[in-house]
């Protein structure tokens, strides 16, 4: 279908910017850098993200900074101050 076919030609740009949340959540990374390295307006790159993640760039961020805090106080010692 034509909405799949737009979804396979998007993977590339949205795979992109998944791995370089996953790679980079603990910078101070910023939603306009990840518009500038998607070559997309904000508004495509939110729509792209949210129709094949299911969330918004800023929402993917966000839960990956989360999951990686409680991943940390779950499995180890460090203080909750410097998670």
């Amino acid at each position: 279908s034509r909405d799949l076919a737009e979804t396979k030609g998007d993977l590339g740009p949205v795979a992109e910017i998944v791995n370089t949340i996953h790679r980079d959540f603990a910078k101070p990374l910023r939603i306009e850098q990840l518009v500038a390295q998607s070559g997309y307006s904000w508004s495509q790159l939110e729509r792209k993200v949210r129709n094949i993640i299911g969330l918004s760039p800023r929402g993917l961020l966000t839960k990956t900074r989360v999951e990686q805090a409680a991943n940390l106080l779950i499995h180890t010692d460090k203080p909750l101050a410097l998670i």
